[in-house]
């Protein structure tokens, strides 16, 4: 699988009923930032005869912008009656 269509990562086939799944290492696959960003997957075969294939969903965004979220905090404190 590649992100950039030129490194490759070797996947583990993780459904081998259908062989339509596949894994890889949280961190094998370095993502491309920006939007509109697309996944492709290959097999070769015993031959060297390279298949690019079709997948389905494979489109992502890698947001690379931190969050600007506020935090509001209130603080009480416990009247002793001293």
């Amino acid at each position: 699988v590649s992100a950039d269509g030129t490194n490759w990562v070797a996947t583990t086939n993780t459904d081998t009923n259908t062989n339509t799944a596949w894994a890889t290492a949280d961190d094998a696959v370095t993502l491309v930032a920006g939007a509109s960003a697309t996944l492709t997957a290959r097999v070769i075969d015993t031959a060297g005869n390279v298949t690019v294939l079709a997948l389905s969903d494979n489109d992502y965004t890698l947001d690379t912008v931190g969050s600007s979220a506020t935090l509001n905090t209130t603080v009480t404190t416990k009247n002793t009656g001293n």
